[in-house]
């Protein structure tokens, strides 16, 4: 499930794919984690659902296309502090980056301005509906900002600058 293609003629690809992704998901609910019948599910499932909403909201910028998954129908809570904790046996955790606590805080930056983006693309969109004011443009845009991450601080080291850089593509 790359973002990019495989070849000049796939212009399907990775929205066909996160689209099987996005109904098998629903399928097995991942969407309605906080349902009563849903108790005991493992951070996994919850930090799964907001990766494919993750693909789904870019991927949607990126062709220009409505997105499948409206957070009005989702119950699943976003992800925190509390579902970034790898689940992986001890021997794994060798093969683990040192800074995976800050790698997770990036992601986690990137899940909430992911949202924003949703919230900015669900309401441009819509086809009857009211126009976003502009107190609601500010408050996307301070959302935003909100989750930026400051110079400097990981340029020593080059897992963290990659990531970092990354992450500023996404939101710029």
């Amino acid at each position: 499930m790359g973002h990019f293609y495989a070849n000049a003629e796939d212009r399907m690809g990775p929205w066909h794919w996160n689209g099987i992704a996005l109904s098998l998901s629903h399928t097995i609910g991942l969407h309605m984690l906080t349902s009563p019948a849903r108790e005991g599910i493992q951070p996994s499932w919850r930090r799964l659902w907001w990766c494919i909403y993750y693909r789904e909201v870019w991927l949607s910028l990126g062709q220009g296309r409505p997105m499948r998954i409206s957070l009005d129908h989702c119950s699943t809570p976003m992800p925190g502090p509390y579902d970034t904790s790898p689940v992986c046996p001890p021997e794994y955790r060798y093969y683990l980056p040192e800074q995976l606590g800050t790698l997770l805080g990036m992601w986690l930056g990137l899940i909430r301005v992911t949202r924003v983006l949703g919230r900015i693309l669900s309401t441009n969109y819509a086809i009857k509906g009211a126009k976003p004011s502009r107190n609601d443009i500010e408050r996307d845009e301070n959302e935003i900002r909100a989750n930026w991450f400051p110079d400097g601080k990981y340029d020593q080291n080059s897992v963290l600058a990659s990531h970092l850089y990354q992450f500023r593509l996404h939101v710029q």
